[in-house]
């Protein structure tokens, strides 16, 4: 009977193991089951898009004035470009030089004539006082009754003897021209006909004269085979030629 017991328990045992094992396979089945199922829906399922929340912003109105000034000054050097740089102009960059105006005296023929010569100008010739009174003498006896046009043509004589003849003082045209007439005196008509030729530079007319005769006093022979220029009353004024 003993035997009979050990071989039941023995057998007993044996099967119980047995069924043991199999249901603990049965239940990794069913767990790794599971666990596949779970992970497929997991894969399956769409992913949901979060969506992220903006923020408005804020804008803060500055009313401090300077914050303004400074933030539209910052806005107006962002507007700048390189296009937008003008280049100086010259005028700004470069000095500009100033120019000499040269100005002529404005030269006046008092008499017109027929014998111009238009590459004839006057020019001023200063005298000192001594040579100017010396010339004041000699056209009051020459001219002193002709009036101031017959004094500005006896001083264009003199003066064109002085330029184009090259004598220097009064005494020298007086010799070298055979002038005869002095008087030790002085009138207006004198003394504004040697501003008129000498000091400003002006002339009785548009011609070199040199030389005159009064053709009521003499006959002039040699006078009129030069080149006759003008006539005041009965004084004829001539050119010499060359």
């Amino acid at each position: 009977m003993q035997r009979n017991l050990r071989h039941a328990r023995k057998g007993g045992m044996k099967g119980n193991g047995r069924i043991g094992k199999t249901a603990k396979v049965g239940i990794a089945v069913l767990i790794c089951a599971a666990v596949i199922s779970y992970l497929l829906t997991a894969c399956n399922k769409p992913k949901e898009k979060t969506k992220k929340s903006v923020k408005p912003t804020e804008t803060i109105i500055s009313t401090d004035p300077k914050e303004k000034a400074l933030k539209s000054s910052v806005s107006d050097e962002k507007k700048k470009t390189s296009t937008d740089i003008k280049k100086p102009k010259k005028s700004e960059t470069e000095p500009t030089e100033e120019k000499e105006i040269e100005t002529t005296p404005t030269e006046e023929f008092l008499l017109e004539t027929d014998n111009v010569d238009y590459n004839y100008h006057g020019q001023p010739l200063h005298l000192s006082d001594s040579q100017r009174i010396e010339l004041s003498h000699l056209i009051m006896g020459e001219a002193g009754g002709e009036g101031f046009e017959g004094c500005c043509l006896l001083a264009q004589c003199v003066r064109d003897a002085m330029v184009y003849r090259g004598y220097d003082t009064i005494e020298e045209v007086i010799s070298g021209m055979s002038y005869n007439g002095y008087k030790y005196d002085t009138n207006k008509d004198v003394e504004d006909a040697i501003n008129y030729i000498f000091e400003n530079g002006n002339s009785a007319v548009q011609h070199r004269i040199l030389v005159m005769y009064a053709s009521d006093l003499c006959e002039g022979e040699w006078h009129e085979t030069q080149n006759f220029v003008y006539q005041h009353n009965a004084v004829r004024f001539f050119d010499m030629w060359e």
